[in-house]
């Protein structure tokens, strides 16, 4: 017995909706035909459906597409309400659904009221049960049937249509899932370091990517390896065509034993008597200068540690005096202090004692200022702070005299408790300015004490210049260097001129020859860079060939990998079969997932065979979500034999041989034309 749900659709009811100005159409279980003439509404059934469910027509048009248009430009009607009722059957249970599309128009501005279309929106209902969101009404046919696979069942063009990518996401989806890493080593164990490791810390195209940069990154180098040898060689070629290095070798073998022909001759002329006589007196000269120049330092050092020691001392001094001068500016804050201070006490003691006469001299005050209120001088009610009436004075007399003494007595005692507390802390005061004087004075003595002991530090400011051995040594240098003008060497210094400057040509071109000779030893280090080079091409003939090997393991990876997939969905299906992968012109397979029937891809199939695999289509979903879906087959007047379904069938047929048909009818069960006579 069949477990699969049964979703039917019972009737529509359709108000405004495209050409359908008011149209209720029921159906039969579990098939009917709809058929009437072109232009009547037959396909606008079906599109009616996928709106009522999706919000969208079967062209992917939202909401606007759908309203009564009033010219062939597709200008629609204002202010209608677009309304589909659907009423269904599922799983034995009568479901009524309905969407309305409403316009909204709001007035132009505050100062025109002119309404003008603004947008639109949509109200749902479930079994006349109004549903206030979107996000509900969507979760409430969700729970019929999903969504997504609904649009994939009732408008299959549009799926089939769905680019690749989208297309392979929904036929995974169907089967459940992709091929796991476990089924595919199932396959083959050989895989189980490629998925384990490999492909655990890489995506499929990533791999994909790094197997072939690799490649083509070590045909570079293949390419480039042997241009680098044979630039290398053309080098060793140019150096051993420019260059004679045996020549070169003898050149510089009798280049130096001229050089040490003319060094011999160098030091003769040297030696000579001529020559010694001046190398003495310049060797004298330049020893006297030496020793000079040691007096000169060592009086300087001389100087410098006996000044380091009074530096010293003198930066120690410094640093109390600094001492002394932080102290004295805070004393000198204290005496300023206490100053000010000592001087607002006095001038509060000066006002305690004008209040104290001021109270000394107070009397009780008259009758008259009492009852007149004067509260300067006299009492007053406490309780309503008024003056006194005559027989209130005359009553109360004593007692208010007696007050007015006694609060007399208090605020003089209070005064002059006041006064005392003040002269107690202007004597404090006064001993603490005292004292902040004498540490005055005693810091500006320890300063001053200070000042003279820096004042009496004396650096020691000699110069060696001025020191008599300096003039006696400086005169003796002076004199031998007169001696040393008076005696003429200039043949003799020619001599030595013009030989050393023979010595430095010699040396110049011993030189030369060697950097040309050294070019034998460049000759050398580019052979052996020339092997290196060769060895390397072995290394990268090898890597190469290790990345290819690991592109065709790959490739095959994901062949089976396809393969496997690709038999699991093609398994949902009885007529129609997907192709989920290709291969690109390198040889590289590609996912893809293109739709065939008998070897044809889908959008080139004949139209004949079309709904065989919309039915094809509704048997798959039905497999994977257990749910029947009416299916809509249109174009059914030239389709053969179709396949068998569980879901109900509403074929849309245009009746070519039954002209007398002039409105939409609903038949029971698959159309039999009538054949022409």
């Amino acid at each position: 017995m069949s477990t699969t749900k049964v979703l039917t659709l019972d009737s529509l009811v359709v108000s405004n909706y495209k050409k359908l100005r008011h149209q209720e159409t029921h159906f039969f279980t579990p098939e009917c035909t709809i058929i009437g003439p072109n232009g009547s509404g037959k396909s606008t059934h079906w599109d009616v459906w996928h709106w009522l469910w999706t919000g969208y027509d079967l062209e992917g048009r939202f909401n606007h597409e759908v309203k009564p248009w009033l010219t062939d430009a597709r200008n629609t009607e204002e202010r209608v309400v677009v309304s589909v009722t659907g009423n269904i059957t599922y799983d034995g249970e009568k479901i009524s659904l309905r969407r309305e599309l409403h316009e909204l128009w709001k007035p132009e501005s505050d100062e025109d009221p002119t309404e003008k279309y603004d947008s639109d929106t949509t109200k749902y209902w479930i079994n006349d049960s109004p549903i206030k969101t979107k996000k509900e009404w969507e979760a409430r046919l969700n729970a019929i049937y999903p969504l997504s696979a609904f649009s994939a069942v009732t408008n299959p063009d549009a799926f089939l249509r769905m680019k690749p990518e989208d297309m392979r996401k929904v036929v995974i989806d169907l089967v459940g899932g992709d091929i796991t890493n476990e089924e595919i080593i199932a396959t083959n164990p050989d895989y189980t370091k490629l998925v384990t490791n490999t492909l655990k810390t890489r995506t499929i195209d990533g791999y994909k990517k790094e197997i072939n940069d690799n490649i083509s990154a070590g045909k570079k180098e293949q390419d480039a390896l042997p241009e680098q040898i044979k630039s290398k060689q053309n080098e060793v070629a140019k150096l051993i065509s420019d260059n004679d290095f045996n020549q070169i070798e003898n050149s510089i073998s009798i280049k130096k034993e001229v050089l040490a022909a003319t060094e011999a001759e160098l030091e003769g002329l040297k030696s000579s008597d001529e020559g010694k006589g001046k190398i003495v007196r310049e060797q004298e000269i330049a020893d006297l200068k030496a020793d000079l120049q040691r007096f000169s330092q060592n009086f300087k050092t001389e100087v410098t540690n006996g000044n380091s020691e009074l530096l010293t001392n003198k930066a120690s001094i410094q640093r109390q005096i600094d001492s002394k001068q932080t102290d004295l500016t805070n004393v000198n804050k204290d005496i300023t202090r206490s100053t000010s201070k000592i001087a607002d006490l006095n001038n509060k003691r000066v006002s305690l004692r004008s209040d104290f006469e001021k109270l000394n001299v107070l009397e009780f005050p008259s009758p008259e200022q009492v009852v007149a209120g004067d509260h300067e001088h006299g009492p007053e009610c406490q309780t309503c702070k008024r003056g006194f009436s005559n027989e209130e004075y005359a009553s109360f007399e004593g007692v208010l005299r007696a007050a007015f003494n006694e609060k007399k007595k208090t605020d003089k005692a209070k005064i002059r408790e006041e006064g005392q507390a003040v002269t107690g802390e202007i004597a404090f005061e006064e001993s603490v300015l005292e004292l902040a004087e004498k540490s005055k004075n005693t810091i500006q003595k320890e300063i001053d004490d200070l000042t003279v002991q820096i004042n009496a530090i004396k650096l020691d400011e000699r110069k060696p210049e001025d020191q008599a051995e300096y003039i006696e040594q400086s005169a003796i240098i002076k004199a031998k260097k007169e001696e040393l003008e008076k005696f003429d060497t200039s043949a003799y210094d020619a001599s030595i001129k013009e030989v050393e400057t023979k010595i430095s040509g010699i040396k110049t071109e011993i030189s030369d020859l060697t950097r040309s000779l050294g070019k034998k030893d460049s000759i050398e280090v580019i052979k052996k860079s020339i092997a290196e080079l060769e060895a390397n091409i072995e290394k990268v003939n090898a890597k190469v060939l290790d990345w290819k090997k690991a592109k065709s393991f790959f490739e095959k990876f994901l062949k089976d990998r396809a393969s496997i997939l690709e038999g699991r969905v093609n398994g949902m299906f009885e007529h129609m079969k997907f192709t989920m992968f290709r291969f690109l012109n390198d040889g590289t397979p590609e996912v893809t997932c293109i739709p065939t029937y008998q070897g044809v891809s889908y959008p080139n199939v004949n139209t004949g065979f079309l709904p065989m695999l919309y039915v094809d289509v509704a048997n798959a979903f039905t497999k994977r979500y257990g749910t029947t879906l009416p299916i809509f087959l249109d174009n059914m007047e030239s389709v053969g034999k179709r396949p068998e379904t569980e879901c109900q069938v509403i074929n849309i047929v245009y009746p070519k041989y039954d002209p007398d048909v002039k409105t939409i009818e609903v038949i029971e069960g698959e159309y039999k034309p009538k054949k022409s006579k």
